[in-house]
């Protein structure tokens, strides 16, 4: 049995009662004090349990310190593909939108380069979360029903 906050669980409660199980994630409102943070980590949460998916955009990237040393080494001897090296000099000064990468880099291989870049801890991204939906078995999961729930919907004596 999977253990979930009440945050958790009423975020799900919300994704289900929706025609489609999908709903953009400011629209999610747990608790109506729930800060968005605390929604974006539920989600997050909700993610590696399989429960829900998410499309999730990058807002800015940054260069690392790792990421400054290519510009210290000798052209043949830089560990990044030409395309990765626009992207670094793109955003060499300060952060930038993934529009703002030179337009000599695909707009169809940006999201590749950056990730691997990202994986290689040479730039740091900001991501946020869009649409988030229920998942095959986070649809289940909603349509089980819990022992806590049948406790609470037995007469007391």
């Amino acid at each position: 049995m999977l253990q979930l906050s009440s945050v958790e669980h009423k975020f799900l409660i919300q994704l289900h009662q929706q025609d489609n199980h999908c709903l953009p994630l400011d629209q999610i409102h747990p608790n109506p004090k729930t800060p968005r943070a605390q929604c974006r980590s539920a989600a997050r949460h909700l993610q590696q349990l399989a429960l829900v998916d998410y499309d999730e955009s990058i807002q800015s990237i940054g260069i690392t310190s790792k990421g400054r040393i290519v510009f210290e080494v000798e052209m043949a001897a830089r560990p990044v593909t030409p395309d990765e090296l626009l992207i670094l000099k793109s955003c060499r000064y300060h952060r930038i939108s993934p529009s703002e990468i030179t337009r000599k880099v695909p707009e169809s291989m940006r999201r590749s380069l950056i990730d691997a870049l990202e994986n290689r801890r040479m730039i740091t991204t900001k991501r946020s979360i869009a649409n988030v939906w229920l998942t095959a078995a986070g649809l289940s999961y909603c349509l089980t029903p819990s022992p806590d729930a049948c406790k609470a919907a037995r007469p007391q004596k």
